[in-house]
C-alpha cells in the first residue's frame, strides 16, 4: 500500500467524504485512492488540485494531512449559527482532469433525554427525540467490555444496554463520568466523473452519565 502522489486524471479515483455536525462543530473527512496494479494495491490520493467545501452560505478549503491515517482533506469548522434539518453541503474536488461538486444533506437534528446516575449490574436506558428513518448509531469507548459502537436496528426514540456493555467487573477502572455519543447519518453515491464516491453526512450528540456500584 504506498502513499506516494497519484498521476491519473481524475476519472480512475475513489472517494470517501464524511461531514459531521457535532453541536456547533463541522467536521470534513475526505480522502481517496486509485489501484496501483491489479493486485488489489492502491495509493492514497495526495494531489488534489483543490478540495473545498459549501456550507450556510460560507465556502473554505479543506486541507491536505499526510500524516494522518488515512492521509487526505480534512477540516473542523465552528458554526456561528444553528444547522437546520436538511441544510445542504457541497464537497468541491477537482483532480487531473476531473472535477465534481458533490451535494447532499444533514440529517434531521435530536435531542438526547439527560441520563441519571446508573447502577452497576443494571440495564442503561438510552432515549432521544425526534426518530427518523436515517441509520442510527452509537459509540463510547468508556468502560465498554467488547464492543465500542454499533447499530440501532429500528429507530424508535430509544436504546437499552445490557448490564454487560458497560463492563461491572472492570468498574474500578472506568473514568467518573462515561461519555456515550449517538449519531444519526445518510450515505450517498453521488453520480460524478469519478469512479465511485460515497457521502457521509452526520449528526452527533454526547451525553454524560455515571454509574455507581
Amino acid at each position: 500500500m504506498a502513499m506516494s502522489a497519484c498521476t491519473d486524471s481524475g476519472s480512475y479515483s475513489d472517494f470517501q467524504l464524511e461531514a459531521a455536525v457535532h453541536d456547533a462543530t463541522l467536521s470534513l473527512s475526505i480522502w481517496g485512492t486509485i489501484p496501483s496494479n491489479d493486485v488489489g494495491e492502491f495509493q492514497f490520493v495526495v494531489d488534489a488540485h483543490t478540495v473545498s467545501a459549501r456550507f450556510l452560505g460560507q465556502t473554505f478549503p479543506v486541507e491536505l494531512n499526510a500524516y494522518r491515517f488515512p492521509p487526505g482533506y480534512y477540516a473542523d469548522v465552528d458554526l456561528a449559527a444553528p444547522v437546520a434539518d436538511g441544510e445542504p453541503i457541497d464537497i468541491t474536488i477537482e483532480r487531473g482532469t476531473t472535477s465534481a461538486v458533490m451535494t447532499s444533506a444533514v440529517p434531521a437534528d435530536f435531542t438526547i433525554a439527560p441520563l441519571s446516575a446508573q447502577n452497576i449490574g443494571k440495564p442503561v436506558d438510552i432515549t432521544w427525540s425526534p426518530t427518523s428513518d436515517d441509520r442510527t448509531s452509537w459509540a463510547s469507548s468508556d468502560c465498554v467490555m467488547d464492543e465500542s459502537d454499533g447499530g440501532v436496528p429500528t429507530d424508535a426514540g430509544m436504546l437499552e444496554f445490557p448490564p454487560i456493555v458497560f463492563n461491572p467487573d472492570n468498574y474500578s477502572m472506568c473514568p467518573d463520568t462515561i461519555e456515550l455519543e449517538m449519531i444519526r447519518s445518510r450515505t450517498t453515491m453521488p453520480d460524478t466523473g469519478f469512479r465511485y464516491v460515497t457521502f457521509t453526512t452526520k449528526r452527533q450528540h454526547t451525553v454524560d452519565f455515571t454509574i455507581a456500584p
